[in-house]
């Protein structure tokens, strides 16, 4: 083997070599940097809806809920989701649905009694609870806040409240709304009391 030979083949043994470590040397772990947000973007949701309307349902399949909303925001690092003008129409098990209105609203995820994760929709300025029975008895209730609990069919406020009905009208501070039975409990706090107005001429 001449010298010129001996140069070649050591290389041609390089060149192979370098192009087999090429093909099988292990990946190079790419890390990704995360951008900063322009400053324009700081504080501005993540999704946002015009005149929205979003049906929930449970797991086996029910109506759980309608929301229909003028304004969606959602904020994802927050875990909020801010709604305007509001009406959320809820099934139940009674024998009419339950329909809620107000000006502003909110929705989160939080933990129930029982310990699981479940949504509340926190509702607030001008709430108006509502339910219409098909033989003309209904049920209209009015506080500045409320809050609903879809899972469990439920609703509260601890502020004032006024409650009318076919027969008079019913006021306190506080209440409790089981929407799966349509029963009420109203509360009262000093110096406040409940107080019940009936309309004699509803049981003629």
């Amino acid at each position: 083997m001449t010298f010129a030979s001996g140069v070649r083949l050591v290389a041609l043994t390089l060149a192979l070599l370098l192009l087999a470590w090429l093909v099988w040397r292990p990946p190079t772990a790419i890390v990704a940097t995360a951008e900063p947000l322009p400053s324009a973007f700081i504080g501005q949701p993540d999704l946002y809806m015009l005149d929205a309307q979003i049906t929930q349902y449970t797991d086996s399949g029910d109506l759980k809920y309608v929301l229909e909303s003028e304004h969606v925001r959602h904020f994802e690092t927050a875990g909020m989701t801010r709604l305007s003008d509001p009406v959320l129409l809820l099934q139940g098990d009674a024998q009419a649905p339950w329909k809620v209105k107000a000006k502003q609203g909110f929705i989160r995820r939080e933990p129930s009694p029982g310990g699981n994760i479940e949504e509340v929709v926190y509702l607030r300025e001008d709430v108006a609870l509502l339910q219409q029975l098909p033989d003309g008895r209904f049920l209209k209730l009015k506080s500045p806040t409320l809050y609903v609990y879809p899972d469990r069919q439920f609703a509260q406020t601890n502020d004032s409240v006024m409650i009318d009905t076919e027969g008079g009208r019913t006021t306190g501070t506080g209440l409790a709304v089981n929407m799966a039975d349509a029963t009420l409990k109203v509360a009262s706090e000093p110096p406040s009391r409940v107080q019940t107005i009936i309309l004699i001429d509803q049981f003629k």
